[in-house]
């Protein structure tokens, strides 16, 4: 059965998210596939690639946000949509085993061919869900990328129990 972990809300959250993957690599043998929902700047994504355990890492963002409030925040604090894609780029431009797909998480996991960009069969080792907050969303993207994951992968999310995202 896929496991299903909380995850934390601490600035530490990177340091973490690198442990995790590390830890993954050790338990399977080898290095992991990981799928990132919401990449934002690509932060998330660069740690876990400086670990060299990941196979690859396919990010997930449409880079407009889902909610009027993020969406004024990406065009104030931004720049823009545009901005916000280049600085994707840029920040994850030395890694080979970054893979993006801009668009929302829902419709990429109905669409995408994970063995087209993992190797062929392969799917997901570990599905990182730090896009849209909401209940419904989350709820969506477990249900969505669940079949898209080993059997013994691993979801795991940011953000889960901070005041700003109770669900």
């Amino acid at each position: 059965p896929v496991t299903t972990f909380e995850w934390m809300t601490s600035a530490e959250h990177l340091h973490e998210l690198a442990k995790l993957v590390r830890a993954e690599k050790e338990r399977l043998g080898r290095k992991i596939n990981v799928v990132e929902i919401g990449s934002y700047v690509g932060e998330s994504a660069v740690a876990m690639a400086v670990t060299d355990c990941c196979a690859n890492i396919l990010c997930i963002d449409n880079f407009k946000g889902i909610d009027k409030e993020w969406q004024q925040y990406i065009r104030d604090m931004i720049g823009g949509p545009d901005t916000l894609r280049k600085l994707f780029k840029q920040n994850t431009a030395q890694f080979d085993n970054i893979h993006l797909i801009e668009g929302l998480s829902y419709r990429v996991a109905s669409e995408v061919d994970l063995g087209a960009i993992f190797e062929p069969e392969q799917k997901a080792d570990l599905v990182y869900i730090d896009g849209d907050h909401s209940y419904d969303s989350v709820k969506r993207d477990i249900e969505d990328w669940l079949p898209k994951i080993q059997e013994e992968g691993i979801i795991v999310g940011h953000d889960y129990g901070a005041d700003r995202f109770p669900g």
